[in-house]
């Protein structure tokens, strides 16, 4: 039997809290130690909802208290780096949610030092674990198509608020927030790197309208 996986969850919002400390619960060889949230009420709530008898408002202390194999990094994408760059220094292994960084210079920064000691850093890309995802990738491989000259790809969102509404500088973005799962499934199905690239975005402040375009 393979030993249990003691985790760490560093973020307690609505994706940390609602979606990835539930997927953890339901694996029987994983187990949440501690909770962590910069907000003290967020994190003990989040505790005492899945049964942890931990929790904190700074990671660095539940690393040094809490004997954790990995952590779940759910943070603001701005603080993304220093957190992973912290938790790298004490040695345990990374889930990082999507994106792994503000930009490739700070993943490049993460992937070295990760790298350096020798511990596992992997990046929340969920829908690469879509089946019929994987069946497209899988055929696109098999060169079932020929050549690939041209990809269009879309994705929408509601509109965002809070810091995901923010300038990229800040962490916030449709870019940051879904632009980086097209990015990623358009590499990862076709294994190749593009030769050039072009984008737009077309908002519609009052829902989707056929007869609006911007």
């Amino acid at each position: 039997m393979p030993d249990t996986v003691k985790l760490g969850l560093i973020g307690c919002g609505g994706h940390g809290r609602g979606n990835l400390a539930p997927a953890i619960r339901s694996h029987p060889d994983a187990q949440i130690m501690a909770c962590v949230d910069v907000d003290e009420s967020r994190a003990q709530k989040t505790a005492t909802d899945l049964g942890v008898d931990h929790y904190f408002v700074d990671y660095n202390q539940m690393l040094q208290e809490c004997e954790v194999d990995a952590v779940v990094i759910a943070v603001p994408h701005a603080d993304i780096l220093s957190v992973a760059k912290d938790s790298i220094d004490a040695g345990v292994h990374l889930f990082i949610e999507k994106p792994m960084a503000l930009n490739a210079a700070d993943a490049e920064k993460i992937v070295d030092l990760s790298k350096q000691k020798q511990v596992k850093v992997m990046v929340g890309y969920c829908q690469r674990y879509a089946a019929a995802r994987m069946l497209m990738r899988q055929l696109l491989l098999e060169g079932v198509v020929g050549d690939v000259d041209l990809v269009i790809a879309g994705k929408g969102s509601a509109p965002l608020s809070g810091w995901l509404a923010t300038p990229p500088e800040g962490g916030g973005g449709q870019l940051l927030f879904l632009g980086v799962h097209l990015t990623d499934q358009i590499l990862w199905m076709l294994n190749d790197c593009p030769e050039s690239v072009t984008g737009e975005i077309q908002f519609h402040p009052n829902g989707y309208d056929e007869t609006s375009s911007i």
